[in-house]
């Protein structure tokens, strides 16, 4: 069925950014009973196929800071939505998406929340999961090199905190950042408040998110301001 399910999948030759599913989920909804399990099943054994190391720190160098398991689900939903041949290459060879980038120029946010009604029937949360030890950023590189050698820099590098810490900075998309500014982590983290300015010349900011204290290099790659 994992065919059947790639048929209902527009095939892009290029990697889209934003991803239209309108065709696949009336293609799915048109389905009997018995073929809408068949789907889900097939979905389900292709998020399990790449739920590995490799695809997550992909998607952690794509959006420039490590992901939860809620932004890993949403990234892995958004490679299969690229297409089949996309999703195979990739899955084989990380930096094989490089090949499918327009211009050679990766997206800002690759996510994607849902597939839609299939998801019901997939159950698919428990594949969000990760059931390896996420790799330290110091072996990067090993699975990914292109990605890494591009995208590596702009991760955040634990760095000794100003003898004053700074109330305020200047960094570079963002203009001013104060402590208390509030910005939106595109990796699946919320809104986390600024609560201190770690290095202002490479933008590392510690952040307040929900789920704890994390810090990270502010960029607009991986924030957006509220």
């Amino acid at each position: 069925m994992n065919n059947s399910l790639w048929m209902m999948i527009p095939s892009n030759s290029t990697v889209k950014e934003t991803v239209d599913l309108s065709a696949f989920e009336k293609r799915f909804l048109a389905l009997i009973p018995a073929e809408r399990t068949a789907a889900a099943a097939a979905l389900q054994a292709i998020l399990a196929t790449s739920n590995q190391a490799s695809i997550w720190v992909l998607g952690s160098l794509l959006l420039g800071s490590e992901l939860g398991d809620d932004a890993f689900g949403y990234f892995r939903r958004w490679l299969i939505a690229q297409g089949e041949e996309i999703f195979l290459a990739t899955s084989a060879r990380p930096d094989a998406i490089w090949e499918y980038f327009p211009g050679h120029t990766p997206p800002k946010t690759p996510l994607l929340e849902t597939f839609g009604a299939i998801e019901m029937e997939a159950q698919t949360a428990a594949l969000d999961s990760s059931t390896w030890d996420q790799p330290p950023v110091a072996t990067w590189k090993d699975y990914a090199p292109i990605t890494w050698a591009s995208l590596g820099r702009t991760l955040w590098r634990p760095t000794p905190t100003l003898a004053q810490p700074a109330e305020s900075a200047d960094i570079a998309g963002f203009g001013i950042v104060r402590l208390g500014d509030r910005f939106r982590h595109r990796g699946g983290l919320g809104i986390g408040v600024v609560i201190e300015i770690l290095e202002a010349d490479t933008a590392a900011v510690k952040f307040q998110f929900s789920e704890g204290v994390k810090a990270f290099r502010l960029t607009e790659r991986a924030f957006e301001r509220l």
